[in-house]
């Protein structure tokens, strides 16, 4: 990642390491994995510690930024590393029976000796032939994007890209973000993006062919007054059909922003917003996963009016871009990330990785799984031994099975605290059913109680149930995430309908259908109404009142007016909708004490206010 582009996608921020890195050649490392512990039969994600190269530091602040799975359990994997002086380099991974092992890639020959440069992504023809594209600094105000080649395994020297020729030059600085391989082909499509002369970001398309790149940089610009563009991430189902995603933004709005290319011609950009999005958005797309020509699934992030964050994904289907669907997420854990998206087959079975913060703003790891078309919730991913926050899974790939890959980063502590990569593979299970034999009553007025059996199929394991309430008429609220079986709802209004909710959430994440019981909670007393004035006529007093603030949950049936004058009592009765009230047969000249109640089925309200008046001779 390039912080010196001024980078449009937040997400930058969230990232150890964000500056452009370099590399030489190293040896090889590998950590071997317990088949069954964390590679393949788990069905839950849960990371590993990836292995380093030799020449990393204590402190290596290492990260995995991208993954490719040409086959179930064969991968390859890119990031980077800082050596003992704090010099970042590229790294590659490779995963293959469980075993994960690295080596350094080596940087293109214009690279000077002690210089950054990093691998962003990486896509896979098959096992052990790779393409990967990162960035590479050659001076401190020249920084250059480079692409590198594996074959059968081995990586050759990375070569520079080409940039439009409007690319700026003091300073020039270029960042190549996402690659897209056809699997079993010879050919890629690459984004990045570049400043131009005028300080502009825009997104540029290069084609790798035959072993080199082929023809020239496509460039994509802003639309209209909007300030920059940066595409970050690309997927093509053939050689002349691909979408990009990302961004571009204006004086004080970030959009989601795709591309399409169709027969080898790149369309203009597009901006898409989630309906639930402000008029100033801050939206962005991360990550798309194409499974064929027009069918594709685009992951990303948006923020509300009040800067709470949300995850969503947007799906085209036959060439239609559907509107968003936010990813659901546990109710105790908050502003979730979406970074990386790999789907199936369809469109209707893909896999989320990113991160969710916790109420302390700490980014925990996580995953969310879609199958036959529904969202389960992200839930937190298992992190090696040690790991303490700040967390979270960057990219992920997919294949039959479906058996997935991620990897990313976490943070350690001590005296060499700092970052270390991590890997999980994990085979998706089956969503869980609902629960059966759900049971509601009321315990009081504002409190109910819940009681229901576990499910019969729990997918890979029961994590927790959310509970919700829907007042009939009105919002849903959710008032979990509950453990066992059984659950108290509070803050519920008097005399009003519910319907309650139990879903079932898996380890994984994925939800039943939600079991639903009714129920009407009893109603109180009303509160006291307030007199609004006395009127005197002879013999008697007319008053006036508004109606109580709270009807108790039930409708006011009548009011019960008292009009106490030197100690003889004297009480009317008027109708629920009456505001006013004569009593007659008072005595002239005396002084009355006034007061009003109100009723409902289930009682009388306290006094009003007293009120004083005298009857007229």
């Amino acid at each position: 990642m390039s912080s010196e582009l001024d980078r449009l996608s937040s997400a930058s921020t969230r990232k150890v390491i964000t500056i452009l890195l370099t590399g030489v050649v190293g040896v090889t490392v590998a950590v071997g994995i317990p088949i069954g512990a964390a590679w393949a039969t788990n069905s839950t994600a849960a990371a590993v510690e990836l292995p380093l190269d030799m020449a990393a530091g204590p402190i290596p602040d290492a990260l995995a930024s991208s993954v490719s799975c040409p086959t179930a359990g064969n991968c390859t994997a890119v990031g980077a590393y800082e050596d003992t002086i704090g010099i970042t380099h590229p790294m590659a991974f490779n995963l293959s029976s469980g075993v994960w092992a690295v080596s350094s890639v080596p940087t293109p020959t214009n690279a000077p000796d002690y210089t950054f440069a990093d691998l962003n992504s990486v896509s896979c023809f098959s096992v052990g032939n790779c393409v990967a594209v990162g960035d590479y600094r050659v001076s401190t105000v020249q920084t250059e994007s480079f692409y590198t080649v594996e074959t059968s395994g081995a990586w050759a020297r990375g070569v520079e890209l080409p940039v439009p020729g409007d690319a700026g030059t003091s300073p020039a600085l270029t960042s190549f973000q996402s690659i897209s391989c056809l699997a079993g082909g010879t050919s890629c499509q690459m984004v990045g993006e570049y400043l131009t002369t005028d300080n502009q970001v825009h997104t540029v398309f290069d084609t790798y062919a035959g072993g080199a790149i082929s023809g020239s940089p496509k460039e994509l610009s802003p639309l209209g007054t909007n300030l920059g563009i940066e595409l970050g991430s690309i997927s093509c189902a053939t050689a002349t059909s691909c979408v990009a995603v990302g961004a571009q933004a204006g004086q004080i709005a970030e959009s989601a922003t795709y591309a399409e290319e169709n027969a080898g011609v790149w369309g203009n950009s597009v901006i898409i917003s989630n309906p639930k999005s402000p008029s100033n958005p801050s939206e962005y797309l991360s990550s798309v996963s194409c499974v064929a020509p027009t069918d594709c699934v685009a992951a990303g992030n948006w923020v509300d009016k009040a800067g709470s964050g949300f995850s969503e994904s947007y799906t085209e289907s036959g060439g239609v871009w559907g509107t968003a669907v936010d990813i659901p997420q546990p109710s105790n854990l908050n502003n979730p990330f979406a970074d990386g998206i790999s789907c199936v087959a369809t469109v209707n079975s893909c896999t989320i990785v990113g991160a969710l913060l916790d109420h302390n703003g700490a980014l925990h790891a996580a995953t969310a799984q879609m199958t036959n078309g529904k969202w389960g919730q992200l839930a937190v991913a298992g992190i090696p031994f040690g790991a303490i926050p700040d967390h979270e899974l960057l990219a992920v790939s997919c294949t039959a099975g479906v058996e997935c890959t991620s990897v990313g980063y976490y943070n350690t502590g001590g005296a060499t605290a700092g970052t270390e990569a991590m890997g999980a593979t994990w085979v998706t299970g089956m969503p869980p059913g609902p629960v059966s034999g759900l049971h509601a009553n009321a315990v009081n007025d504002h409190t109910a109680h819940l009681s229901w059996n576990s499910p019969p199929n729990i997918g890979v394991g029961v994590s927790h149930f959310e509970i919700t309430a829907t007042l009939v008429g009105g919002a849903t609220v959710d008032k979990g995430p509950i453990v066992g079986l059984a659950a108290t709802v509070t803050k519920l209004s008097p005399g009003a309908t519910y319907r309650l909710g139990v879903t079932t959430v898996a380890d994984d994440g994925q939800t039943s259908a939600t079991a639903m019981a009714t129920i009407r909670m009893p109603a109180t007393a009303p509160s006291a109404p307030r007199i609004t004035g006395v009127t005197g006529f002879p013999g008697g007093l007319r008053a006036s009142w508004a109606p109580p603030k709270s009807t108790g949950g039930a409708s006011i049936s009548g009011y019960r007016v008292t009009m106490n004058c030197g100690g003889a009592l004297h009480t009317a009765h008027f109708p629920g909708s009456a505001r006013q009230g004569s009593v007659g047969g008072l005595s002239a000249g005396s002084t009355c004490v006034v007061r009003v109640y109100a009723s409902n089925r289930a009682g009388e309200s306290p006094s009003s206010n007293p009120a004083q008046g005298r009857p007229l001779r």
